[in-house]
């Protein structure tokens, strides 16, 4: 009886601890994400002052392709840093 009472203990003991990694290991992945979205929504909002200067309607033509060159360069870095985000590895 002592031993059944034993085995029970060992068994609940061990399931805790099995509960007690994969909390740690969530945690861990949260904080991680936490992390990475800090570092996103710094990102987005100095990528928006950057964007700024290019929005607006132009006058002349040589203004109108400098203007489309500037979009054409940011969104070839939003590109990159989307395909960052997807793959969990966000760099500023």
């Amino acid at each position: 009886m002592i031993d059944d009472h034993f085995f029970f203990i060992k068994i609940n003991f061990f399931i805790l601890c099995l509960c007690r990694t994969k909390l740690d290991e969530a945690l861990s992945r949260w904080q991680s994400y936490d992390e990475l979205f800090n570092d996103l929504s710094k990102w987005l909002k100095d990528f928006e002052v950057k964007l700024k200067p290019a929005a607006g309607p132009r006058t002349d033509l040589l203004s109108k392709q400098k203007q489309l060159d500037v979009i054409k360069v940011q969104l070839t870095v939003c590109c990159i840093a989307q395909s960052c985000v997807y793959r969990g590895t966000f760099i500023d």
